[in-house]
C-alpha cells in the first residue's frame, strides 16, 4: 500500500516459505494501517506512524491457516528479535502448540497482542485468553461494545467500529472488529517502546510485558463495572487519558 513506505521491512510466508509474505486477504492490510500508516500528505495517520512492520503471513487467502504455521510465524519472528507481535484473529480452542508458540514469544521479551473475537455472547478465544497476551476489545465512539461482544479475559478496550484503514487494493475503507482494537493497542505499545522516557521508563532498558501493561493502565478510562471487568477489562486506553 502507498501509505505505508519504507514502513514495510522483510516479513516471512510460513504457508509457502521463499514466496512473499503478499495479503491476499486484505485483513492484514487493514491491521497496518492502523498501526503505522505513514503520516504523509495523503491518507491516514497510523498510531504509531515511524514503526518497522514485518508482515508474518500464516493464514491464506480465505482467512483460514493451521496452528502450525501460526506457530511458525511465531517463531520466525523469535528469531528476528520483533519486539511486539500483532495478532489479530481468534480461534476457539486452547490448542497446545499454539500455547508453546506464544509462551516462548513471551519468555523471548516479545509484547504479545492479541484480539478477543467477534461472536455475540462468545468467549473471548485464543491467544487472547492466554495469561500473558494483552488482549483487547472493541469500541465505539460512545466508548460502548458492539454486540457481538465476548466476554472474558479482557485487558483493555480500544476503538474498533467504524475504523477507516488502508484496503488491499490500495485505497482505504471503513471496518469494524476487535482485530482493529488490537491493532490500535499495538501501536500504542509501539510509541512506548520507541519513547520509553516519555512515559518514565528508563532509555535504552529492557520494556518488559508488565511495565507497557501498567502503562496502558494508568492511561485507561474504565468502564462497565468498577475497576477490570471481563467486558471492557481495565476500560479504554488512549494517551489522551490520565489518571
Amino acid at each position: 500500500h502507498p501509505d505505508f513506505g519504507e514502513n514495510i521491512r522483510e516479513g516471512y510466508n510460513a504457508i509457502e516459505p521463499g514466496k512473499p509474505a503478499e495479503d491476499d486477504n486484505g485483513h492484514g492490510t487493514l491491521m497496518c494501517g492502523v498501526i503505522a500508516a505513514r503520516n504523509n500528505s495523503f491518507g491516514i495517520a497510523g498510531v504509531a506512524p515511524d514503526v518497522e512492520l514485518y508482515p508474518v503471513k500464516v493464514l491464506d487467502k480465505y482467512g483460514e491457516g493451521d496452528v502450525s504455521d501460526i506457530a511458525e510465524g511465531v517463531d520466525w519472528c523469535v528469531e528476528k528479535n520483533i519486539q511486539v507481535i500483532n495478532m489479530s484473529f481468534a480461534i476457539e480452542k486452547d490448542m497446545p502448540l499454539l500455547r508453546s508458540a506464544v509462551e516462548k514469544a513471551v519468555k523471548a521479551g516479545i509484547i504479545v497482542v492479541a484480539s478477543s473475537c467477534n461472536i455475540s455472547g462468545g468467549k473471548v478465544g485464543y491467544p487472547a485468553s492466554y495469561e500473558d497476551v494483552i488482549s483487547v476489545m472493541a469500541v465505539d465512539r460512545r466508548l460502548k461494545t458492539d454486540d457481538y461482544a465476548p466476554k472474558g479475559k479482557i485487558d483493555f478496550s480500544a476503538p474498533g467500529i467504524g475504523v477507516l484503514s488502508t484496503a488491499g487494493n490500495g485505497g482505504y475503507e471503513e471496518s469494524r472488529g476487535t482485530s482493529f482494537a488490537a491493532s490500535y493497542v499495538t501501536g500504542l505499545i509501539a510509541l512506548v517502546l520507541q519513547s520509553p522516557q516519555k512515559f518514565g521508563l528508563p532509555e535504552g532498558g529492557d520494556c518488559t510485558r508488565d511495565d507497557v501493561y501498567n502503562i496502558l493502565k494508568d492511561f485507561s478510562k474504565d468502564l462497565g463495572e468498577k475497576g477490570k471487568d471481563s467486558t471492557y477489562g481495565e476500560g479504554f486506553v488512549c494517551f489522551g487519558n490520565k489518571k
